[in-house]
């Protein structure tokens, strides 16, 4: 649970556009005090409960509340400016469409080209595993799911009689 978190400065947060993102603030004494700067909150400095790392542990559930309240008055692009001007470690929370248009990732290969079966071409991932020897990229058409069913449940053996009754109570197709 984020309200249970051992450092409350290591946890996923909620922005005001409703993206997330991680602090990073691994470091709980260090990263503590240009956390409160950014946060422009000079309150969280003076609160007992949130004194020390102990303290902060103790009332995690009360930092996080009083961080939620606060990281929300912003989108997380607004963050991201106020975190780098007071070095504050973090990371985005990426949704899968924040993947796909990803500068980086693209240039990464983590998509590759593969081709239909109405002879165009797709988007597919990248095989995550490279070996120097070889190429590891699309094998062929991706196929039309079901398609090799029948294929497979004869391999390990299923009776064609087997085969056929699961087709005709529509089982597979």
């Amino acid at each position: 649970s984020r309200h249970t978190a051992t450092n409350p400065l290591m946890n996923p947060y909620e922005a005001g556009d409703g993206k997330w993102f991680w602090l990073i603030g691994a470091e709980a004494e260090r990263h503590w005090p240009g956390i409160v700067a950014a946060l422009g909150n000079p309150a969280l400095e003076t609160d007992e409960r949130f004194a020390t790392p102990r303290d902060r542990r103790r009332n995690a559930s009360a930092l996080v509340d009083r961080l939620d309240a606060i990281l929300t008055g912003k989108p997380r692009t607004e963050w991201a400016e106020v975190f780098a001007r007071h070095d504050v470690w973090w990371a985005p929370v990426n949704s899968m469409e924040d993947i796909q248009t990803d500068p980086q990732v693209r240039a990464s290969g983590a998509f590759v080209e593969v081709p239909d079966q109405f002879g165009g071409i797709s988007e597919g991932l990248a095989t995550p595993v490279d070996f120097s020897a070889g190429h590891a990229g699309p094998a062929g058409v991706v196929p039309t799911i079901g398609q090799h069913t029948t294929e497979v449940l004869r391999e390990i053996g299923l009776a064609e009689s087997d085969v056929a009754s699961l087709m005709t109570a529509g089982v597979i197709s």
